[in-house]
């Protein structure tokens, strides 16, 4: 045994010595000249500078393409915006066949096409590579296609304004379960999935990603951010925002026995479409669904089509087959038609389990509306939505309806301030439930971010760019000088980062958010909150982050 792991090291100490670094244009002029010559463990670094040579893959394949990669190796360009891969629409930019390992990272891709699989990069036939650091923009035929068993960890990515034919952002098909973790899905479109499709039993995991304002291209599409079909994706920490469909399911829409789990999501201001479009924020349509700590928020259902209902969620068919769990969500400033029913639920034939669940202030409708349903419904607070805030279903025990006192709902702040009925020890009649809702106390109390949550008309603040990459300046104004402060917080009322503090004299004032922590450290793309404090008096505002 000693002998055989002494070998193993010394082969491994001996592959690592002589491992190479391959330079294009320095050591081969075009870049599949310098991949051909690379070894597993080589490194093929690629210079600042735009690579556009197509050529045909090995095999029967008739997609040209830029970069046909290689198990093993590691392709390293200098980074975004400086290492570009261009496929001039006439192919796709990066092949992955059959690559089970690897490293994808420092490139812009774009501009790629084809008929079939056309992508920015195709990962098929169990490519697993890391691909990191890399934005895909622009492309006609897809950005990034995971397909036939394979599961790359996709990392730091930004895959924006990208078109396919399912999934614009990202499609993952055929059992292929990536890891996706810190991207941004922005802009993409398609007819159904505009930001990102998964079907085919895959399973992928999504980590503190952005999919935002993706849109569809077809009527009755459904999926304006994400469509999920017969498949069993996670979510956690995610923001789906500001996306659109033509039909059900403006942020998520899942059918076909899908098994999906959300959790710690923010599913904020989607819409769905004009004419049958249930569930701005998320539909599901018999499939199991696991619904934890998420916001469900300013979602839309303006729909013409009597069951245009749902503002935030529209569930259909929930039983034990396909069980659906919503639990210690906040449901909140969700609007469905006029006349509409279930502006912050919509159950249809739908008995699932509600628990610990603020559903409040949703407008047009019914705080939730059951047709045909028996939901459990425990530790729940309904208030203040236009329609009623009746439970529905079986009353499981520790319902109440209060007014949640939401730090400020109106600009979107759904943390909790000190006496809110829905914090530990604060239930009305004596229920004891732990948190209710997705959120606990935010930065509008004294002792995390000070003074109260009432804004003077004379403290004004603002954001430019908004949303924004590399950084936003901070516009405000106070109309008295004295102490004052500013800082960003994250949707559970944890601060990010303290931007500035002090005496300052009256007017008007701005200040820089570069996007990192306390400590410096980058903050991952999502949805935060810039808190302006000055006296008793605060003003808070949204802030989108994307990378």
């Amino acid at each position: 045994m000693r002998c055989w792991l002494g070998l193993s090291l010394a082969l491994l100490v001996s592959s690592s010595l002589h491992a190479a670094v391959i330079h294009v244009p320095g050591d081969y002029t075009l870049l599949q000249a310098g991949i051909n010559a690379a070894n597993p463990g080589d490194t093929v670094m690629v210079a600042a500078g735009t690579y556009d040579s197509l050529f045909y893959p090995p095999g029967a394949d008739t997609t040209r393409c830029v970069a046909y990669m290689k198990s093993g190796v590691t392709l390293l360009g200098a980074g975004i915006g400086q290492t570009i891969i261009d496929a001039q629409n006439q192919g796709r930019g990066i092949h992955c066949y059959g690559v089970a390992t690897g490293r994808i990272q420092g490139f812009t891709i774009r501009n790629s096409f084809a008929q079939l699989f056309g992508a920015g990069i195709f990962c098929t036939q169990g490519s697993s590579p890391a691909i990191t650091e890399c934005r895909v923009v622009d492309c006609g035929d897809g950005g990034i296609i995971c397909t036939y068993s394979s599961s790359p960890d996709i990392s730091y990515c930004s895959i924006i304004d990208n078109v396919y034919k399912e999934g614009g952002g990202l499609v993952t098909e055929d059992s292929s379960s990536p890891l996706v973790r810190h991207c941004t899905i922005r802009g993409n479109s398609a007819p159904s999935g505009g930001g990102v499709f998964i079907r085919s039993q895959s399973a992928p995991v999504f980590e503190d990603c952005v999919i935002d304002s993706n849109f569809l291209t077809t009527i009755n599409g459904s999926g304006g951010g994400v469509g999920i079909r017969g498949a069993s994706p996670t979510f956690r920490r995610c923001q789906i925002t500001r996306n659109t469909s033509t039909g059900p399911g403006g942020g998520f829409d899942i059918r076909d026995e899908a098994v999906v789990v959300i959790d710690s999501c923010a599913i904020l201001d989607n819409t769905a479409g004009s004419g049958y479009a249930p569930g701005g924020g998320l539909f599901c349509e018999l499939s199991a669904l696991m619904l934890t700590n998420s916001t469900i928020a300013g979602n839309h259902t303006p729909g013409t089509d009597e069951l245009s209902d749902g503002g935030g969620l529209f569930i259909f068919f929930a039983d034990e087959s396909y069980p659906v769990t919503i639990r210690g969500c906040t449901i909140a400033d969700n609007t469905t038609k006029t006349g509409g029913l279930g502006a912050g639920m919509y159950l249809f034939y739908a008995n699932a389990t509600i628990d610990k669940t603020i559903i409040a202030f949703n407008t047009n409708g019914h705080g939730m509306y059951c047709s045909d349903s028996t939901p459990n419904v425990s530790c729940t607070d309904i208030y203040g939505n236009s329609g009623g805030n009746a439970v529905c279903g079986n009353d499981a025990g520790g319902n109440f309806s209060a007014d949640p006192l939401f730090c400020d709902a109106g600009s979107g702040d759904f943390t909790l301030r000190f006496g809110s009925p829905c914090l530990p020890g604060n239930h009305p009649n004596g229920a004891s439930c732990g948190l209710i809702g997705a959120l606990g106390l935010g930065p509008c109390n004294s002792g995390v971010g000070g003074g109260t949550s009432e804004a003077g008309v004379s403290l004004s603040a603002r954001a430019e760019p908004n949303p924004f990459g590399a950084g936003t300046t901070i516009h405000f104004g106070i109309d008295r000088s004295g102490p004052a402060s500013l800082a960003v917080y994250d949707l559970a009322g944890r601060r990010v980062r303290l931007i500035q503090r002090g005496e300052l004299p009256a007017g008007l004032h701005q200040a820089e958010w570069d996007g990192r922590d306390d400590a410096g450290r980058p903050a991952s793309s999502g949805v935060y909150f810039y808190r302006l404090e000055e006296a008793s008096r605060t003003r808070t505002g949204r802030l989108v982050l994307t990378r």
